[in-house]
């Protein structure tokens, strides 16, 4: 678990706090990701700032990542 922030205008001074559990099932591990926002509006601006699509990019460098291991 962790606090992030993201140093974007009107949005860095609502931090989420994030959890990363990681589950193995049958030799393949499953990686869940939860974040809490303190308002919906926190939520909706984080949504707005395209931090989605950067952070799906982020996902899909590791997998990349872990194939080759």
């Amino acid at each position: 678990m962790y606090t992030f922030i993201y140093d974007v205008e009107g949005i860095r001074d609502h931090p989420a706090v994030i959890t990363i559990v990681l589950r193995e099932h049958q030799g393949t591990t499953t990686m869940t990701e939860t974040m809490v926002f303190d308002s919906v509006e926190a939520r909706d601006g984080m949504l707005a700032s395209g931090m989605e699509g950067g952070a799906a990019e982020t996902l899909d460098r590791l997998a990349e990542l872990l194939a080759t291991l």
